[in-house]
């Protein structure tokens, strides 16, 4: 008795490949375009200026645990 196989016109390591390319698109581009959404409402809670908030994103994004 054989086991049904998926069968795919390509070798399955390149589906692989793929999936792992989309996620790391997303993962990679993600916090730069919510950036503009979450900004306004940092500066209202903190009463920061823009550049404070710039500056302390900065220091996050160099943080090493980051």
């Amino acid at each position: 008795m054989t086991r049904g196989r998926l069968s795919l016109p390509f070798f399955y390591g390149w589906l692989l490949v793929a999936i792992g390319f989309v996620t790391m698109a997303v993962g990679v581009n993600a916090p730069h375009r919510l950036l503009p959404a979450v900004s306004p409402p940092i500066l209202d809670d903190f009463g920061w200026d823009h550049g404070t908030t710039a500056g302390n994103l900065l220091i996050l994004a160099l943080s090493p645990q980051h």
